[in-house]
């Protein structure tokens, strides 16, 4: 079988794009490559074996075990929240303020703190994962910045050496518990720690307004749709971005408010 066959193969029960990128996985080929050896034989079992997984509703990261966030490869792979684009609104606030420290919670792949530890180098990040299958990817992807430091522990509780912060920034769990059974299975495979906010998906706010904005000059955390207004209530005040979608995903909220 040739490598175009292969791929046509994949691509009668994948999208073009996902059959692209698990041949570029598969194979160890770029893009380029994959073009230019089309109708080389190869042996498909391994690539084979990755299209069953993702037709099977193994999100794509998962299977790949990286993916890109604001430019920077991060491991993921399950027990990890997977990285997505709006979530890159988080990290714009950061380089905007440019704040001398960061505090990432619920920080998952790291990927927000450490987007902000890679383009702001003299700004300190910690970042707060307490679930366990989320660490070793976590520390993996901070290791390569000796500005950061991971912290093993419940955010909803934990308190750092320092009392006040520039900056802390969150994608909490914000899906309420009765809606989880309804997501895509995609989703699904996603862990239910890194999901579930509770029975209006605003827990982990409260938590936030009570425990984290007195510490901090800015706070800036990541919500869902239709969300936005009860947070600026809980915070006592705040701003709310939209993402491209007109969907108010962001609270950008000051101490001095509260």
């Amino acid at each position: 079988m040739t490598l175009r066959q292969a791929m046509n193969q994949a691509k009668k029960t994948l999208t073009p794009f996902d059959a692209l990128c698990l041949a570029e996985h598969a194979f160890a080929l770029d893009k380029t490559a994959l073009r230019l050896q089309a109708d080389t034989p190869v042996d498909p079992t391994h690539f084979f074996s990755l299209v069953a997984q993702r037709a099977a509703g193994e999100p794509l990261q998962y299977i790949l075990g990286t993916w890109e966030f604001y430019g920077l490869p991060f491991a993921v792979g399950p027990g990890v929240l997977i990285p997505r684009p709006e979530t890159e609104m988080l990290v714009d606030i950061a380089l905007q303020h440019k704040p001398a420290t960061v505090v990432d919670l619920c920080a998952g792949s790291g990927c927000i703190g450490l987007s902000i530890a890679h383009h702001l180098p003299n700004t300190q990040v910690h970042l707060v994962e307490l679930s366990e299958q989320a660490l070793p990817y976590l520390r993996k992807n901070a290791a390569r910045y000796p500005n950061a430091t991971v912290h093993h522990a419940d955010a909803f509780h934990y308190s750092l050496t320092t009392n006040h912060y520039s900056l802390i920034v969150s994608n909490p769990p914000y899906i309420p518990t009765h809606e989880l059974a309804s997501l895509q299975q995609e989703v699904q495979h996603e862990p239910a720690m890194a999901l579930d906010g509770g029975a209006d998906g605003l827990d982990f706010y409260r938590s936030l307004a009570q425990h984290w904005l007195p510490k901090c000059d800015v706070l800036a955390v990541e919500c869902g749709d239709g969300q936005a207004q009860d947070i600026v209530q809980l915070f006592g005040g705040g701003q709310i971005l939209t993402d491209f979608n007109g969907i108010g995903r962001v609270v950008l909220a000051k101490h001095a408010q509260v």
